[in-house]
């Protein structure tokens, strides 16, 4: 059902013929999920919006109240800190949720210390004074406050994003592309085999041979055989110039020109080319330059 295609047909006034689309059956479904992540994400961030409020009313009467229990101070210092680590991670979701829209990316995406994560490191110091970590505590709950609301704006100009470019969105990598343990990342690194550093065009992930191999967004095989020290080589072009390469596969399951939906098999894991292990090289090129996979992983 996921992966057969469908026709919808568009008819004009009083029946007359008009337009025909072919609809893949995952892509409604990828992006109701995706719609249901960002709604409750919006709906966590009210209900934690009011549990902020209710943590401050509890600040504010335990510095009326000349409360010196220090456990209960921590305690509400750390549900805060629990709080910025959740919104964090929603945060850089939808940061690369923006990366793949080519929407501009927020700068309060970017940490910029007021209020942030690094406040509570400092708590030890603070417990020198509960005055001096209740005015902490009141600094911290309003940055994370105004954190909170702008976050809500932006999650739903995120939304309204996805339904203007649900087409273009399935040509975008976005799945990991084969199930394994995530062991080198993009950049800079020790090469296994040579032993000195080099710059690593991909990440890798370690899993056994045979292990299937999933293209990361829908699009055109372009290349499908061995290549130098890639060994058994894929690549998938998938338009707005943007290109997939999987390498040091065990064997090739699609055939050049064939066109790919997001989670079709390609191919299967091995150690060809140079490697000294079976695992997946991963690569993803953006106008021609080569862009973090990471980046461009939303599961």
């Amino acid at each position: 059902m996921l992966f057969k295609k469908y026709k919808v047909f568009i008819l004009q006034d009083k029946g007359r013929p008009g337009m025909k689309i072919g609809v893949w059956g995952f892509i409604p479904a990828f992006l109701a999920l995706l719609l249901a992540v960002l709604t409750g994400s919006n709906i966590y961030l009210g209900l934690k919006g009011q549990s902020l409020e209710k943590l401050g009313l509890e600040v504010t009467m335990a510095d009326l109240s000349g409360l010196e229990q220090q456990d209960e101070l921590l305690d509400l210092a750390f549900r805060i800190k629990k709080i910025q680590r959740t919104i964090n991670d929603i945060q850089d979701f939808d940061g690369k949720l923006r990366v793949m829209l080519s929407m501009e990316e927020e700068p309060f995406l970017a940490d910029t210390g007021e209020g942030g994560s690094g406040e509570f490191y400092n708590l030890s110091v603070a417990m020198q004074s509960d005055r001096s970590l209740i005015r902490q505590m009141h600094k911290v709950i309003d940055s994370i406050t105004t954190r909170m609301h702008m976050e809500e704006v932006h999650q739903q100009e995120l939304m309204a994003e996805i339904v203007l470019q649900q087409d273009s969105f399935t040509r975008v990598p976005s799945i990991w592309p084969t199930q394994g343990r995530y062991s080198s990342p993009f950049g800079y690194r020790v090469n296994p085999v040579t032993g000195r550093r080099a710059f690593h065009k991909g990440i890798d992930i370690t899993a056994p041979t045979g292990t299937p191999i999933l293209a990361s967004a829908t699009g055109r095989i372009t290349y499908a055989d061995r290549f130098t020290s890639y060994g058994i080589v894929v690549e998938v072009n998938h338009g707005n110039g943007i290109m997939t390469r999987y390498a040091h596969m065990s064997q090739i399951a699609v055939r050049l020109g064939q066109r790919v939906a997001r989670g079709d098999v390609i191919g299967y894991v091995g150690s060809t080319g140079r490697s000294t292990a079976p695992h997946l090289h991963y690569e993803v090129h953006v106008a021609g330059k080569l862009a973090n996979p990471i980046h461009y992983i939303l599961n």
